[in-house]
């Protein structure tokens, strides 16, 4: 392969699921009353600053990350 049939970019991403039913359960357990779809994405900004960060105690900017639902539409 030469140069010039390079690709012009490599994408590399990683992909993290949140089951909705078990936040949302988990949710009533822990505040005894139904919570809304902005307390579920509260709830995952909170664990996605641990699953993204470095591990050298740097947090993940949770602002540069799209959060979609099962069909690819953004939540």
């Amino acid at each position: 392969m030469n140069e010039e049939e390079f690709p012009e970019r490599i994408t590399v991403s990683k992909v993290i699921s949140y089951d909705v039913a078990d936040i949302v359960a988990m949710l009533r357990a822990d505040n005894g009353s139904e919570p809304t779809i902005e307390d579920v994405i509260e709830q995952i900004e909170e664990w996605v600053q641990d699953d993204f960060s470095c591990g050298w105690g740097h947090k993940a900017s949770v602002k540069e990350l799209i959060f979609t639902d099962e069909n690819g539409e953004e939540v």
